[in-house]
């Protein structure tokens, strides 16, 4: 039987339903009391045949899947919507959204449930609507909350889990990026022994030093104040690069960026070429030269060894310099010059980067500034042309012994097949009478000043060459002292207008060979 016969509302109002004044019916009041006080007893005492409403329906899983639940109420729950409050301790966490009993479990606003949304363990309060089931309290929201406080507050170091978003390892909160926030300042700010402030560019201690260093992301240049230590020649401006250099001119700091040397001339001494054997150095720096574009070799004051470097299989722009006044002295080892033919600084591109297949389409005469080829394919503005002949090593009206031309083209005429030159030629050319070998190449420069170059005498028949440069355009050789090369001092080959100046070659030769200062071959104009 229902608890109350009628409401105390009802009974109690002083007006009906017509807004009608109306007295208060001393048996409706008495019926109503009796009902309580019964009531009471009842709740008190658990005794009476009164059966109280059931105000919580408690639903226990007993099979289906995390998005297709199967559960038993605890009781039978009153049909109509929302006239019960219904329980439910979820065992797994769905992928998708949810049914219960074949019914739609959705969320407060009436979605469906996300992925996540329900984890193994969390205690569901929902009410029955009829067509669905809607949750109380939306698991999503405070999941969201959760998570929002785990990135805002986890403690430093402290990652933020997968459940909040995160992924328990890598992803840190706003409390945990504050605090490495500090700790940068510190290292560009706080720490002026180490890192100083100059404009946007900080200066660290050596370049060595900086593989121990987190370096924010926002500073995109650094400098130091030496190598290995501060104060010892190998001070440097760095800048960021996106990947790591194929270079040797580079440094790596702890938080995994890579810089590389920003310098127009590069120190030896800032890749650590202090000596006494600076022939990696010299190597690194040529090739961080070739990478970034070209860039100046210096080369401090003091005795070194260096057992040559060699660049043949690439065009080249490279300036090699000493101290001025205090020319470096570069030797190589005895084991070095006795294991062959030595050429301590060549510069010379293999044939491989030589255009060749040209045929003469008429024959040359003296004076001529455009000749006519079977084909001009592939010939460029700017490329050295070279002509040779079998009638070599001849006397020309110049009193220079020859072996062949070198002219700069100025201008190509594809129609005509015809290749102009800067300068006049100066032989006569025919293929009916002679091989003529015709070659093109691509322009490189090389230049190298204030160095003093000492070649021991090797054991045995070994060929020593101080410099030999090759495909030149305008090669520059200044104050340069050459002591002891048993075939050349300098040998200068395919060169347009070499520049030698103030240079001293002395020792040369074997008792077996005679040595030469300097050796030009198809090198035009001397």
């Amino acid at each position: 039987m229902s608890v109350f016969t009628k409401l105390a509302q009802s009974i109690f109002a002083s007006v009906d339903e017509n807004g009608n004044a109306r007295a208060i019916s001393p048996v409706e009041a008495q019926v109503w009391g009796t009902e309580l006080e019964r009531l009471v007893a009842a709740l008190i005492a658990g005794l009476g045949d009164y059966e109280l409403p059931e105000l919580i329906y408690r639903y226990t899983v007993t099979g289906g899947t995390a998005n297709a639940i199967v559960a038993m109420p605890s009781a039978t729950p009153p049909t109509a919507p929302g006239a019960a409050l219904l329980t439910m301790t979820a065992t797994s966490a769905n992928t998708g959204a949810v049914t219960l009993n074949g019914k739609p479990l959705r969320a407060n606003g009436g979605e469906e449930l996300q992925a996540g949304e329900v984890r193994a363990g969390d205690l569901l309060a929902f009410l029955d609507l009829g067509a669905e089931y809607r949750l109380i309290t939306d698991p999503g929201s405070l999941r969201n909350k959760l998570a929002a406080m785990a990135w805002a507050n986890n403690a430093e170091d402290e990652p933020v889990q997968v459940e909040a978003g995160g992924d328990g390892a890598t992803t840190f909160s706003a409390k945990h990026w504050a605090a490495k926030s500090e700790e940068s300042r510190n290292i560009s700010a706080g720490h002026a022994s180490d890192a100083v402030s100059q404009g946007n560019v900080p200066i660290y201690a050596t370049a060595v030093g900086v593989a121990a260093l987190n370096i924010p992301l926002g500073i995109n240049a650094i400098r130091t104040n030496g190598y290995a230590a501060a104060g010892d020649g190998g001070n440097a401006l760095y800048k960021r690069a996106a990947t790591e250099p194929t270079h040797a001119a580079k440094i790596n700091s702890l938080d995994g960026s890579w810089w590389e040397l920003a310098e127009q001339v590069f120190d030896i001494r800032m890749i650590g070429g202090f000596g006494p054997d600076i022939t990696d150095a010299i190597a690194d720096g040529i090739s961080a030269s070739r990478a970034l574009g070209g860039k100046k070799i210096f080369i401090p004051s003091g005795e070194y060894v260096f057992n040559g470097v060699s660049v043949t299989d690439s065009l080249f722009d490279i300036d090699i310099e000493g101290e001025d006044g205090k020319w470096p002295v570069l030797q190589p080892s005895q084991s070095t010059v006795d294991a062959g033919t030595l050429r301590l600084l060549r510069f010379e591109p293999s044939t491989s980067f030589e255009l060749t297949g040209f045929s003469l389409a008429a024959d040359i005469k003296p004076n001529q500034r455009t000749i006519s080829l079977d084909s001009v394919a592939s010939l460029e503005v700017g490329m050295l042309f070279q002509i040779s002949s079998s009638k070599m090593w001849y006397h020309d009206d110049r009193g220079v012994y020859t072996c062949g031309e070198l002219h700069v083209i100025t201008s190509i005429d594809s129609v005509a097949k015809t290749i102009s030159f800067q300068d006049q030629t100066r032989d006569s050319y025919s293929g009916a009478t002679h091989t003529i070998t015709l070659r093109a190449f691509r322009q490189n420069f090389f230049r190298a000043k204030n160095l003093r170059i000492k070649l021991p005498a090797p054991t045995g028949s070994t060929a020593t060459v101080a410099i030999q440069t090759g495909q030149c355009f305008e090669p520059i050789m200044e104050n340069i002292v050459i002591e002891g090369a048993t075939n050349w001092g300098l040998q200068t080959i395919r060169c347009w207008k070499p520049l030698y100046r103030n240079i001293s070659a002395y020792g040369l030769g074997r008792t077996d060979q005679n040595g030469y200062g300097i050796s030009v071959k198809v090198t035009c104009p001397l």
